[in-house]
């Protein structure tokens, strides 16, 4: 299971408490509004529900994610099950307020690991929406620092630093460098329920 939050307020948050089911995943984007009003009206649920906002979970395979740039530029998936939020809307919501990133994995097993990074913000498309993350911590590998700096890659826009078309090679779409260290639009391992392959 993979769910990647962003908080807005960056109000002090002690880990221990943070409740995944609190995380907002309704009422998010309907084809009658405009994304930015959308996003503004997620932006004050997640508030009410202590700030963070969900703009991907993963959890039994169920949605395919190597997927071409407008997918991922927009958004799929179903806020009741897997999803990706859309990178216009990530950008919108660490655009509108200082962010924080929380990423929270979970094995087979039910072992349970997060890792929160201070600062969080998304960059435009015509950037190729560049990653950029704050300082580490949490109880999880530190995977995601070596991708701040990156554009985000698919399947049909090779935007990474290596020779090779990491998103194609590891069927992904992610802020590929060399090609990474975290994967976690990567291919759904179905051998191992909750797994993505190659994901850190």
């Amino acid at each position: 299971m993979n769910a990647i939050t962003v908080m807005n307020d960056r109000s002090p948050v002690d880990d221990s408490e943070y409740e995944p089911m609190r995380l907002v995943t309704h009422g998010v984007l309907r084809g009658d509004a405009d994304s930015s009003d959308a996003v503004r009206r997620l932006l004050r649920h997640g508030h009410r529900a202590g700030g963070w906002t969900v703009f991907q979970h993963r959890f039994n395979g169920s949605v395919n994610f190597y997927r071409v740039w407008a997918s991922y530029k927009e958004g799929f998936g179903n806020l009741d099950g897997e999803f990706w939020l859309g990178l216009d809307n990530i950008h919108l919501l660490t655009t509108m307020a200082p962010s924080e990133l929380r990423v929270d994995v979970e094995d087979q097993d039910g072992n349970k690991r997060f890792a929160v990074y201070d600062k969080f913000h998304v960059d435009t498309e015509a950037s190729k929406y560049r990653l950029t993350l704050g300082s580490y911590r949490g109880n999880a590998n530190d995977a995601m620092s070596y991708h701040s700096g990156q554009k985000f890659s698919t399947r049909d826009q090779d935007n990474d630093e290596h020779s090779t078309h990491c998103a194609q090679k590891y069927l992904g779409a992610w802020w590929y460098k060399g090609c990474y260290f975290a994967n976690l639009n990567g291919e759904y391992d179905n051998s191992n329920p909750g797994q993505v392959k190659n994901h850190v």
